[in-house]
């Protein structure tokens, strides 16, 4: 079987790590790298670099011939399925649960990563995998406390799609509800990836600090903190949460899919509700269309305050254990291939 991938090559969002996964996991004989707004890597020998339009789509298809093409969350451009399946190539789909819409795409199969994914997906051919995170680059350190928490803010959550937008990671939430505690031995660090100010203005609370620094290796952005209070509203996989529990971060999350098949703690799991959103109806030319988990600033903050009488020591080897259950083993890999090769006949 020799195995092309269709995605992004870099690893400074959510979909470029995912398919960096793929790569030093699979037996990738070959690679498409989309151009991106985040940057692009070359990461193996056999590789173009281009937008998936026919021409360009078709010279990598005679150039390498793979037998099975897998797209990570999109495809890019509808002709790829036109090329493809006139070469007899296969098209496998590895589809995030927001970005699906009915008819939008037209693969041989869907990949289903999490249970929200394949719930979503209303087509018979679709398979859901147990997908596995590469946990190599995050050492497990055992956390004593819970005083240092961190909430992982990223890209297009705050100033462009704050309140008045996606809301993907309910940093306003987070904010509000830890400023609210009255404790002055806590300190939440929102770790960014772009300028909050605009929506979330000056802070004044000096116990809170928005870190806005892309860093070197992956686990220095759980270096030095106790708890992640991450109660994401919507997530396609939120391989996040896995990097922190494998750090040894206990963490408070959403509970509502896919969250709360990461953290299943009873305890770690933050109300919400909810509502049914809908980027057409926003008059936005992309985004989500799903249902959106939210929750309320007193909710994160009881969160917070409950996880202060934690075990910490205990919940931080707890959360290595439970994030070792999604790492990529050799059995992982082996049930991988397997279930690409029947997609391949």
């Amino acid at each position: 079987m020799r195995l092309g991938v269709l995605s992004y090559t870099n690893t400074a969002g959510g979909v470029g790590c995912f398919a960096r996964d793929i790569v030093d996991n699979l037996p990738v004989d070959s690679y498409f790298s989309v151009d991106c707004v985040k940057g692009q890597e070359r990461w193996m020998e056999r590789q173009v670099n281009g937008v998936p339009e026919r021409e360009l789509f078709t010279r990598y298809l005679d150039k390498f011939k793979p037998d099975i093409v897998v797209g990570i969350e999109t495809m890019f451009s509808r002709c790829v399925y036109e090329v493809t399946r006139r070469r007899g190539v296969r098209t496998v789909l590895v589809v995030m649960h927001e970005s699906y819409l009915e008819g939008k795409h037209d693969p041989d199969w869907y990949l289903c990563p999490v249970r929200a994914a394949w719930s979503r997906v209303g087509t018979a051919n679709k398979v859901y995998f147990d997908w596995p995170t590469d946990l190599r680059p995050f050492p497990f350190s055992e956390r004593t406390e819970a005083r240092k928490f961190l909430h992982v803010m990223g890209y297009a959550s705050g100033a462009r799609a704050g309140a008045g937008g996606f809301n993907r990671r309910q940093t306003r939430a987070v904010y509000e509800g830890f400023c609210s505690i009255q404790n002055p031995d806590i300190s939440l660090v929102v770790h960014c990836q772009e300028d909050w100010r605009k929506e979330y203005g000056e802070c004044h609370d000096p116990r809170v600090t928005f870190r806005l620094e892309n860093l070197s290796k992956p686990a220095d952005v759980y270096e030095g903190f106790d708890v992640l209070v991450q109660p994401d509203s919507y997530a396609g996989y939120n391989r996040v949460l896995l990097e922190a529990k494998a750090c040894g971060l206990p963490v408070l999350t959403t509970d509502g899919p896919p969250m709360n098949e990461m953290v299943t703690d009873a305890d770690a799991l933050i109300p919400c509700r909810a509502e049914w959103y809908d980027f057409r109806k926003q008059g936005q030319k992309w985004g989500p269309m799903c249902y959106r988990y939210l929750v309320k600033a007193e909710d994160v903050a009881a969160a917070i305050e409950r996880s202060l009488t934690w075990d910490i020591p205990a919940k931080s080897r707890r959360a290595r254990m439970c994030a070792e259950k999604h790492d990529w083993t050799d059995e992982k890999r082996a049930d991988c291939i397997r279930l690409l090769e029947m997609m391949c006949h």
